[in-house]
């Protein structure tokens, strides 16, 4: 009985030396740290871009498109760089147009509002082109959005320079006197396949007598002769008249040489059209 008492106390003695100085050092002890958190900057993203969008060129010059677009940036609208926001319009085949510049038009805690301007020329032609946007926070991170659309429309100009067929100094029964030549530029973005003209007759300033429009022709080519006889106050279709769109600001031209045979027996007179002539060019 003795043996199993002592090998028991034996047992707690060598327990309660072996717990008690882990406790005490536990205790004994203190320590501290640091708790951060780093929060990454977070790009700007490209929510809406306008797409319901149609404007036509004006008439021979260029003008403003104006399209918007809203950013937000989880950092704050601070944090928007609108000086580096831009957009541009690109169509497969023509020049593309990009924005001279962007500016905030409304703001919100993390939503700005942009507007854009971008210059288009009166011969772009029309029809759908892609608007890309771009946006960039102060970081440089930036966001792309293409999935708008603008509708170029129809530009339907034309400008005919030397607009006045002046036959001065022609006599009685001269045949084929001139040419006198007319200049037809296209000032839209529309491919003209033909052009039509509608003649008047003239009558003298004095005297009641009269040049049947019939006594004048036209032809496109220089040199060439007497062509079309015109019919008074009738459409007529010159041949081989055509006036594609501008493809560059250097122009795009059609020309018409006009001649005409005097009649005879006519006075000594000024004679001119009471209405003035037509160009009808049609696509």
């Amino acid at each position: 009985m003795k043996r199993k008492s002592i090998s028991l106390f034996l047992f707690l003695a060598t327990l309660v030396a072996i717990t008690i100085p882990l406790a005490i050092l536990s205790g004994a002890q203190t320590d501290n740290f640091d708790a951060n958190v780093s929060i990454q900057n977070s790009a700007p993203v490209i929510g809406w871009v306008n797409d319901s969008v149609t404007q036509s060129p004006n008439d021979g010059s260029t003008s403003i498109l104006q399209i918007h677009m809203n950013v937000t940036d989880t950092n704050g609208v601070s944090d928007i760089n609108t000086s580096d926001c831009f957009m541009n319009i690109t169509r497969t085949g023509e020049t593309t147009r990009t924005s001279s510049v962007c500016f905030s038009t409304t703001n919100s805690s993390n939503t700005q509002w942009i507007t854009c301007n971008i210059t288009i020329s009166w011969y772009d032609v029309p029809g759908e082109w892609v608007i890309t946007a771009f946006a960039t926070d102060d970081s440089g991170v930036n966001d792309t959005n293409n999935t708008s659309n603008f509708t170029m429309g129809n530009a339907d100009y034309v400008d005919v320079i030397n607009a006045s067929i002046r036959f001065a100094s022609v006599t009685p029964g001269q045949q084929n006197a001139g040419p006198r030549n007319i200049i037809i530029n296209n000032t839209g973005n529309q491919n003209y396949t033909e052009i039509n003209l509608t003649g008047y007759d003239l009558t003298g300033v004095v005297s009641s007598n009269v040049i049947g429009v019939s006594n004048f022709t036209v032809n496109v080519t220089d040199g060439s002769g007497e062509g079309q006889a015109l019919v008074n106050n009738t459409e007529i279709l010159v041949t081989s008249a055509s006036l594609d769109r501008e493809s560059s600001p250097s122009g795009a031209t059609e020309e018409f040489y006009f001649y005409l045979d005097v009649p005879s027996g006519l006075e000594d007179d000024e004679y001119s059209a009471g209405t003035n002539w037509l160009i009808d060019p049609a696509v």
